[in-house]
């Protein structure tokens, strides 16, 4: 895989959390927002981006392991960035399962997106 399609997967996976990341409104916003999207959305959202993180590792481990950077530091390091992505979308899916009220799930958005930041600023 190039260069190319592992930044589509970054990009693909960065759009998706800034979308869901518009569910992280101020508490006047809240309600208008939980009326626009139901928890059938949120779920989609969150099922397209766990399918998007998951590809995402498969191929950036693919191509770290033929890159000169294999069993490096640095490859481990590039590799625990991705992995801490992967595990808050993992965390927002279970919070998310869990709840009876999922809009408080959002908050793991924020996780998500903290996450998210040392991937794009990696690649």
């Amino acid at each position: 895989m190039n260069g190319k399609k592992i930044n589509f997967f970054v990009l693909t996976s960065f759009c998706l959390a800034m979308l869901v990341g518009a569910l992280l409104p101020v508490e006047a916003d809240a309600q208008r927002n939980r009326n626009r999207f139901s928890r059938r959305d949120v779920g989609t959202i969150i099922t397209e981006l766990e399918r998007s993180s998951n590809t995402f590792r498969q191929e950036f481990d693919s191509q770290m392991d033929r890159s000169r950077l294999n069993g490096t530091r640095e490859e481990a390091r590039f590799n625990q960035i991705v992995a801490n992505y992967e595990d808050s979308v993992d965390r927002l899916r279970r919070n998310y399962d869990s709840r009876d009220d999922w809009w408080e799930s959002r908050s793991n958005v924020q996780e998500v997106m903290n996450a998210a930041r040392p991937v794009n600023n990696m690649m």
